[in-house]
């Protein structure tokens, strides 16, 4: 059978070749119209030709077992069949030839190593998968050498990859013995043919004495987000060869670690440059790597509000704090320090309403505008109304706690960044609930905005003065801390890009699995980097039909609002900026061990977040019991 891949095969030498001889071949190009033969006049030893079509049917390519001749020449029509003799003339139908003119070709690029007993039907030539398509250079037959992570990969099924190894490229005999290995992903098969050719062929190329496979394959778990564990669980179920776990973590720490590094080093750098002198509004908050207040790691991330650019994060470990409630404000101090040691202008940082980092702003970053996160505050204020609408008599309270949200963002928008006005807009929401338009309790804002309201539909609301809905409602809006943190939201600062990256990052740091230090860090490293290759996506339209150029919107019903909303799609994130990783990836395995940069270091804190040494394990286990145990 033919091999597509002879190079990966050993070449023959000159003892195992015969001469060539001569081949006539016979066309009549005046008989262009009707059925035409084509005579082939063969030695008169016994011999065997093999014949093939290339798929459009035009192309003729023949092959003497014997001799090892092989011509190539081209036939105007769609051949309907094909054969082989061992002697005499070999002929071949066509039907309805197209042109006028028969032209042989002697071609030099056919591969000598073709087997002489693949005869190929039409079907195997006619392909009805429309993704196959080649370039001009493959089409030419000029197949240009591939990097290993930019040629495409198949799946094979071991039963048809062995049907290539029937015959000997060499000499196409029957091969008698076949012995195979791997390696990982790689398969190794070593043949035998009756005339004793010996040849040997891999299925992957090998990068520095590494499968090419092996390498890419565990750069694509970790670029993607996964992890060994799924994607091993996942090819022992498809009975797919694969490599260990001590491999891929041997990989991940040598290659994957140190590359990821440098290309978010290069990343921040280039969003400094590209911030220079201005004035940074950024926006901080923190995530735990699990849920409830038991967490081993927390990542404090610092957002650009106006290019919507990760800055920096840094991963605490709660061995280097007193508590885990202690690591976002040591997150948010070392994201500070970094941030202004590389030149960065704070003006404005918003925040959640973490006491630690209130006052760490006050004494150590006096200087800079601190703002609260419009959003949490917002959340915090409908969680108390909630529950105040749970209590006896205070159910008409529940149709208002949308509203009233909406009233704090309203404020936080339109103060124009005096404080005054927004502590007295926020107030008003107390006299619109009553049914009270204007008032003159206040020094700058007097009465709603609002068009009066007709007395037909002031009647239909549901209006609460003096009820206990009303007063529960005048109790959280006049809570003295309430009022106090209300007027860190004169410049309507918020994290909710901030929110929408850590739903990225949730895909590269999932919180229900674990993850070493020096994980953490590049996980969280590539979900920065995707978050920043991808920003300043727009809203994806319709590309075709009869609402082409409409913009796209999905339906969700979210549990707490109980109601159907409209969210927009946004275009498909790219996937680009991985190709440079990659092909660092593999140029860094190319390189000599001394030439490439130093692996990661983890700081000098415990692996493990246990309070008390651990003891020998014949002792633990010792002490172990069970409720069925019969002590």
């Amino acid at each position: 059978m033919t091999l597509d891949s002879p190079a990966a095969f050993n070449e023959p030498g000159p003892s195992e070749c015969t001469p060539a001889e001569s081949v006539d071949i016979h066309v009549d190009p005046n008989n262009a119209v009707q059925d035409q033969e084509i005579q082939v006049n063969l030695p008169k030893e016994g011999v065997d030709v093999g014949c093939q079509f290339h798929a459009k049917g035009e192309q003729l390519m023949m092959k003497s077992a014997e001799t090892q001749t092989e011509f190539t020449f081209y036939i105007p029509s769609h051949c309907t069949t094909s054969t082989q003799v061992e002697e005499g003339d070999f002929q071949i139908q066509e039907v309805d030839p197209p042109v006028e003119e028969v032209t042989e070709t002697i071609s030099p690029e056919v591969s000598p190593q073709k087997d002489a007993s693949y005869l190929p039907s039409t079907s195997d030539c006619l392909s009805d998968d429309s993704n196959v398509s080649g370039s001009e250079d493959e089409k030419e037959g000029k197949l240009k050498p591939l990097n290993p992570q930019d040629d495409t990969k198949f799946v094979v099924f071991k039963q048809e990859l062995f049907k290539l190894f029937t015959r000997c490229p060499d000499c196409g005999a029957v091969v008698i013995k076949k012995e195979q290995s791997t390696q990982g992903t790689q398969l190794f098969v070593t043949m035998i043919c009756k005339n004793g050719h010996k040849n040997f062929w891999s299925s992957q190329p090998m990068i520095e004495g590494m499968a090419a496979g092996n390498l890419l394959l565990s750069s694509s778990i970790l670029l993607s987000g996964s992890t060994y564990t799924k994607v091993a669980s996942l090819a022992d179920i498809f009975k797919l060869k694969f490599f260990s776990e001590r491999t891929f973590y041997s990989i991940q720490d040598k290659y994957l670690f140190p590359v990821i590094n440098e290309f978010w080093h290069q990343e921040q750098n280039s969003v400094f440059s590209e911030l220079g002198d201005k004035d940074l509004w950024l926006s901080g908050d923190g995530r735990c790597d699990s849920p409830g207040h038991n967490a081993k790691y927390g990542t404090y991330t610092m957002i650009d509000q106006h290019t919507d650019k990760i800055v920096d994060f840094h991963v605490v470990q709660v061995t280097e704090v007193s508590s885990s409630n202690a690591i976002e404000r040591e997150g948010f101090k070392r994201c500070m320090n970094h941030i202004k040691d590389h030149g960065g202008q704070i003006k404005v940082v918003a925040t959640d309403r973490h006491v630690g980092i209130r006052a760490d702003m006050k004494r150590n970053f006096p200087e800079i505008d601190h703002q609260f996160d419009v959003w949490h505050l917002a959340k915090s204020i409908t969680k108390k109304l909630t529950e105040k609408s749970k209590k006896k008599d205070c159910g008409e309270l529940s149709p208002w706690i949308k509203s009233v949200s909406n009233h704090l963002w309203w404020c936080a928008e339109t103060c124009e960044g005096n404080k005054e006005l927004l502590r007295e807009k926020w107030i008003s929401i107390v006299h619109h609930t009553a049914n009270i338009h204007s008032w003159d309790s206040a020094d700058i804002y007097h009465e709603c905005p609002h068009p009066p309201i007709p007395r037909d539909e002031a009647r239909k609301k549901r209006w609460q003065p003096g009820s206990a809905a009303h007063d529960a409602l005048r109790e959280v809006v006049f809570d003295k801390n309430l009022l106090k943190d209300i007027q860190l939201l004169s410049l309507c600062s918020h994290t909710g890009n901030l929110e929408v990256y850590h739903s990225v990052q949730t895909r590269y740091v999932p919180k229900s699995q674990h993850f070493s230090y020096k994980g953490m860090v590049a996980r969280t490293q590539l979900a920065a980097l995707d978050h920043n290759a991808n920003t300043g996506r727009q809203q994806a339209t319709v590309t075709r039909g009869a609402n082409q150029g409409e913009l796209q919107y999905k339906l969700v019903f979210p549990k707490h609002t109980k109601e159907w909303v409209a969210k927009p799609i946004m275009e498909k994130t790219s996937r680009n900026y991985l190709n440079p990783i990659l092909d660092a990836i593999v140029d860094r395995k190319r390189k000599k061990p001394r030439e490439r940069s130093a692996t990661l270091t983890a700081p000098h804190i415990p692996k493990n977040i246990a309070s008390k040494p651990r003891p020998p394990r014949a002792d633990v286990i010792t002490k172990l019991t069970t409720r069925f145990s019969n002590n």
